[in-house]
């Protein structure tokens, strides 16, 4: 939306309609939670370079990632992370029950990604960069951690932050879960949707131009 409106077009005109998970299973009980999970395409813009730069520094974390593409390259001969390929949606979720967080340290705009709304719904923190969307959707110390696009160290220090302070992560898993159920679950999004239809439909019995667009 912020780009949209820096653009030139109306910020009065723009909604934004998050993308919404259907509920999952329960968290993993306070404390289990342990490692970095990554999910989606391994490809520079997505920042596989970061990912393997930080597990680099971090040789005591256990990186566990799920996807491939052409920068999968990076990721060899690091003892510390496990690759799974493509795997069934239900297996990702049961991995998000059990990890710590989610890193998200893409180095393009994302839109809504779903893999942000179903570590919510699994009560997992997401650590990811502070571009576009992302910004905006994950809530800086309450339901993850940002960090500038590219930070290294910015990153290895935030996943140290929260695997050695389980009070904090407990925390931020319980304010993910929490944000889950109150904004990005389907009666929510059905909120949105008819209250973005009332909306245009308003405009429209008042005459207003945008009905022609």
């Amino acid at each position: 939306r912020s780009v949209f409106v820096a653009a030139g077009l109306p910020s009065e005109r723009i909604r934004v309609k998050p993308n919404f998970v259907a509920p999952t299973h329960p968290s993993t009980p306070r404390g289990v939670r342990t490692g970095v999970l990554y999910v989606g395409r391994l490809s520079r813009e997505k920042g596989i370079d970061i990912l393997a730069d930080v597990a680099k520094r971090l040789v005591d974390v256990r990186f566990r990632v799920f996807g491939d593409g052409p920068e999968s390259w990076r990721l060899d001969g690091l003892a510390n992370v496990e690759r799974s390929g493509h795997r069934p949606r239900e297996e990702v979720l049961t991995l998000m029950r059990a990890s710590a967080c989610l890193f998200v340290p893409s180095q393009w705009y994302e839109g809504f990604p779903m893999v942000v709304a179903e570590a919510f719904a699994s009560g997992l923190p997401v650590i990811g960069s502070r571009l576009g969307a992302l910004a905006d959707i994950v809530e800086d110390g309450h339901t993850g951690v940002l960090c500038e696009p590219g930070d290294t160290d910015g990153f290895a220090g935030a996943i140290c932050g929260l695997l050695r302070d389980p009070e904090r992560l407990a925390s931020m898993s319980a304010s993910a879960a929490t944000h889950s159920r109150q904004a990005l679950s389907a009666s929510a999004n059905l909120a949105i949707l008819e209250s973005i239809y009332r909306d245009c439909r308003k405009r429209t019995v008042a005459g207003d131009p945008a009905k022609h667009d």
